[in-house]
């Protein structure tokens, strides 16, 4: 593909050009900045808070700065220059007292584990998340291999809270379960029921093989899905999608917002019309949570309103439904609110 035809689908905020292209160069640019100037021990200095900023700049002004770049400079080239201008930039006002990463408090050594536990938490890695290269990764280098979880964050490009979060999601749903059959009962092919406090009393059924279990399969429960393709809105219904905070609505589910269903040009939260933004494009995980938060308060103080959740975050935005997901848990509990299946998947 020509960077003409790279730069025409960025325009269009076409997803698959923008995670394989601008994110990837920006993560190229970050990785030689990183090795320089030790970004990850700065505040608001990690990738998704570098990257979507670089992001908003280049969609605000419709991608006009790189489209006047010299013919003779690649488009990959300016890209990542232009990232390092604004890591420059951001380095200048920077604070110098050292942050505290949530991921700190979880590191776990593996310098007690024997040879057995290794290689049956290696098994378990491989067989659990065959298709999810992320939480295998994560699974693999903290438990087995001993690293840190800040190390894992920035191998993977992600923020330490959402290694955090997604470590101790398969520490709750997996690792503990896993252990509590294979230690005690063995053989076991029975239910499996955990503390109410840990995982609030939700039943697994372990699926063995040798005494192994293979995967967990949820005990199917009525759920509130939203549809994967909302077509229309009745007139008590509202659309729930990820936005940013300029509320530039150029792409994806806002694009379908901003068109059909009464988002503003300009307002990044909030209602408006049979829309709600919730910001994903500020920073981490932890920086969208406060919205979520807002938005589950105003879904129960609406009860005539019924909403439903787009897979916000997983597009553009750069994380998938194993990050975003456990922000809407106490969404569970609200009847008016509807979420996508694979959010769903996460919370049971």
């Amino acid at each position: 593909m020509t960077d003409t035809e790279i730069l025409n689908r960025l325009k269009q905020h076409d997803e698959d050009a923008t995670r394989q292209y601008f994110y990837g160069w920006c993560r190229m640019a970050y990785a030689l900045c990183n090795k320089r100037y030790n970004l990850w021990e700065k505040e608001n200095m990690d990738f998704f808070s570098l990257a979507h900023e670089f992001y908003l700049q280049l969609a605000f002004s419709d991608w006009s700065k790189p489209e006047k770049r010299s013919p003779d400079t690649k488009l990959s080239t300016w890209m990542v220059n232009g990232f390092r201008f604004l890591v420059l930039d951001r380095l200048k006002k920077a604070l110098t007292a050292p942050v505290h990463h949530e991921i700190e408090n979880i590191d776990v050594s593996d310098a007690n584990l024997s040879q057995e536990v290794r290689k049956m938490l290696s098994e378990l890695a491989e067989t659990s998340f065959e298709h999810d290269e992320t939480s295998r990764t994560i699974l693999q280098r903290i438990l087995i291999e001993g690293y840190t979880g800040k190390e894992v964050a920035r191998e993977l490009g992600l923020t330490p809270s959402a290694v955090s979060q997604r470590y101790r999601r398969m520490m709750d749903e997996l690792i503990r379960p896993y252990f509590i059959t294979t230690l005690e009962h063995p053989s076991a092919c029975s239910t499996v029921m955990l503390d109410e406090a840990e995982v609030g009393a939700i039943h697994y059924t372990p699926n063995t093989v040798n005494g192994r279990i293979m995967k967990m399969e949820k005990k199917s429960t009525p759920l509130r899905v939203s549809p994967d393709h909302i077509r229309s809105l009745e007139d008590n219904q509202v659309f729930v999608f990820g936005s940013n905070l300029a509320g530039m609505h150029g792409g994806g589910a806002a694009r379908a917002a901003y068109e059909h269903y009464g988002a503003e040009w300009g307002v990044g939260v909030g209602l408006r019309g049979h829309s709600y933004a919730i910001p994903t494009m500020q920073g981490g995980v932890e920086t969208i949570k406060p919205y979520v938060d807002d938005f589950i308060d105003f879904a129960r103080d609406h009860h005539e309103l019924q909403f439903l959740v787009t897979r916000i975050g997983c597009g553009i935005a750069g994380f998938d439904d194993a990050d975003i997901a456990p922000l809407f848990e106490a969404a569970m509990q609200v009847e008016n609110i509807y979420l996508p299946i694979t959010f769903w998947d996460v919370l049971l």
